[in-house]
């Protein structure tokens, strides 16, 4: 492995080495101390993570709300097919045993509308 007069590697193996010798290799050429440079470097990672970890838990918050609206949308979507979606066939089959349910009924109580003690010892 190849390492140059700054003391950095030439192929670093993790980006963020990558990252911190350039940023020493700039600081030395603007006469910056190297110490600062990496405590600010630090601060700065210590942020990015601080942010990443917000926007994580933001995403799994958003994942769950995301998935509980598609398992209420399903079941609305049921429900309404099941309040609707009837077969027109089916719903008028229904709506003729309904009528003559309901003749049926008028009959019955005709009947006993006429019904007296004195029609039935006749």
């Amino acid at each position: 492995m190849y390492v140059d007069e700054s003391g950095c590697d030439d192929q670093p193996r993790r980006v963020d080495a990558a990252v911190r010798c350039r940023v020493r290799q700039i600081a030395k050429c603007c006469d910056l101390p190297v110490k600062d440079t990496d405590i600010r470097l630090d601060r700065g990672r210590t942020l990015l993570v601080d942010v990443e970890a917000s926007i994580g838990i933001r995403q799994d918050s958003l994942l769950s709300e995301l998935d509980l609206l598609g398992r209420e949308k399903v079941l609305l979507t049921s429900s309404f097919q099941d309040l609707t979606g009837k077969d027109q066939y089916e719903a008028a089959t229904q709506l003729k045993e309904l009528e003559a349910n309901l003749e049926a009924s008028y009959l019955l109580t005709s009947r006993l509308s006429n019904l007296s003690l004195l029609n039935y010892l006749r």
